[in-house]
């Protein structure tokens, strides 16, 4: 039970860190942001069980990909404190969770993580509905945090995950969890919630594969359920939800649109280059003077995929010159007109780390979810519960993703390896 408090912790450590700061009244307190991230990695670490070990390829792609980053940072400097720290709590969440007991029945972490979400449902609504017609469009939840239902429905999507994937799933328990995610669903979709809602239908299909097939129909009604309550909450703030579709899909729509400043807890540290992050670039790479960009490009800080697609290009442009080691760990957001990562973990360790980076995190991901699927049969509700929450943060990675904010994705991923090794193991003692 241990184990799974500490899990659940570190699940909904950025909902957590959004309430305490929000009952303190202060965005901003790095000793609590500390205790929520570094706490619950200490107790999965304290609650391992060591003996399990069984080593196999997503340990050697993981270990692969640690050398190159740390191979990086040495070649290209240190980067600031901040970022080097956050760093290394994400890549220590791989073996937080790589030696885990078996959760047979998490009750634990659903109990605990339902509680987030009820609260954080409770947090939102109030600031939504104080906030209805603002012209900023998302809800600053305590008045501080415009990307708290963002980290509030994460948490809920892995709760949503972990009951879908339940072997013991039945038309009633599909019920009450349609029932009971409907109105929170509404809630953060009216909050202008959107790439999460994707990266949770994602996993749900995936969901939907790999359960039993008496239980597909459940999974599919849960889903429905989802989208449907998704639309309510959007069609609910009609003009708002208007503009920020525009606002996402139209050059030049921006002006009129509601002005976005993403700000949550913990993953700001990535959204932008500060200036220790500025000088850490300029000094391991002199890049920016020869991308080529137009004005309009850098301007452009409301439409999120004209935004995207610059990232893009400038990574494109940066990757050739960026040599066999890259430009240093959070170097990138320094030499972008944006100011920005290239909100794609791959992409961002392929050109910091080098091409081996991106191509070994590339290999972790994959490996994850190839193991995974191929033991998928053996230790079903557990296995489904991890590649399912793994696919999950692992496509929202792919459009949000900042390589010093990673500690989910690689918690996961240890977890995941820890299912291979253990399935593994007990189908050569079955033979």
């Amino acid at each position: 039970m241990a184990w799974q408090i500490s899990l659940a912790l570190l699940v909904s450590s950025v909902p957590l860190t959004v309430l305490v700061a929000g009952l303190l009244g202060n965005a901003r307190n790095p000793t609590i942001t500390a205790a929520l991230l570094v706490g619950p990695i200490i107790g999965l670490l304290g609650f391992s069980q060591w003996s399990n070990f069984r080593k196999n390829e997503v340990d050697m792609y993981f270990c692969a990909f640690g050398a190159v980053a740390i191979a990086s940072i040495m070649i290209n400097g240190l980067p600031p404190p901040k970022s080097l720290s956050f760093f290394a709590l994400s890549l220590a969440a791989y073996p937080a969770c790589r030696f885990g007991p078996q959760l047979r029945e998490p009750n634990a972490f659903i109990a605990l993580t339902s509680i987030v979400v009820l609260i954080g449902t409770g947090a939102s609504a109030i600031a939504l509905i104080s906030q209805w017609n603002d012209s900023h469009g998302k809800p600053l939840i305590f008045g501080l945090f415009d990307h708290a239902a963002a980290a509030f429905l994460f948490s809920l999507a892995i709760l949503i995950i972990s009951l879908v994937v339940e072997n013991t799933l039945t038309p009633h328990k599909a019920a009450f969890v349609a029932v009971a995610i409907a109105i929170p669903i509404a809630v953060f979709a009216a909050a202008q919630v959107r790439f999460t809602f994707v990266a949770l239908g994602f996993a749900l299909l995936v969901g939907w594969l790999v359960v039993r097939r008496q239980q597909r129909l459940y999974v599919l009604a849960i889903l429905g359920t989802v989208v449907l309550s998704t639309l309510f909450g959007l069609i609910c703030r009609q003009n708002v939800s208007t503009q920020f579709l525009l606002q996402a899909i139209v050059p030049g729509s921006s002006s009129n649109a509601p002005a976005i400043v993403s700000t949550p807890p913990v993953q700001s540290l990535a959204n932008a280059a500060d200036p220790a992050t500025i000088a850490h670039a300029a000094a391991s790479r002199q890049i920016n003077a020869n991308l080529k960009r137009s004005g309009a490009e850098c301007q452009e800080t409301n439409n999120s995929i004209s935004m995207r697609r610059t990232l893009i290009s400038e990574s494109l442009q940066i990757l050739p010159r960026a040599g066999l080691f890259g430009i240093g760990l959070s170097s990138f957001a320094g030499v972008s007109c944006l100011m920005r990562d290239p909100h794609n973990s791959i992409l961002q360790a392929a050109v910091e780390f080098g091409p081996l980076g991106g191509i070994f995190l590339a290999l972790v991901i994959a490996s994850v979810v190839r193991g995974l699927w191929m033991v998928r049969d053996d230790r079903a509700s557990e296995v489904n519960f991890v590649l399912c929450s793994f696919t999950f943060v692992a496509v929202i990675d792919m459009a949000h993703g900042h390589l010093i904010n990673e500690i989910l994705f690689f918690a996961f991923a240890g977890y995941g390896s820890q299912l291979i090794g253990l399935a593994r193991k007990e189908r050569q003692l079955d033979h």
